[in-house]
């Protein structure tokens, strides 16, 4: 995810920082959901694209548009 989004601001598709940011949220809510479930290791690969959607699905049903759609500006950043 490192050289994802430091290659992101090189080629100026987006900002370090905030991509960083992201990720490691959403990697901190992925492992909290493994924990809790009894199933989180450290050789496990994440399926970054899956925890963006569920949390996008969370802001959509709480009303919060504006992290739904930045979330989703995000979320484009991974599928390209």
């Amino acid at each position: 995810m490192y050289a994802y989004t430091a290659n992101l601001k090189e080629s100026g598709k987006g900002s370090f920082e905030d991509t960083v940011l992201k990720a490691a949220v959403a990697k901190a809510v992925k492992n909290a959901e493994q924990r809790s479930a009894g199933s989180w290791s450290f050789s496990e690969k994440t399926d970054w694209v899956k925890i963006v959607n569920d949390i996008m699905q969370s802001e959509y049903q709480y009303g919060d548009l504006k992290g739904y759609m930045e979330w989703k500006k995000f979320l484009g950043f991974l599928e390209k």
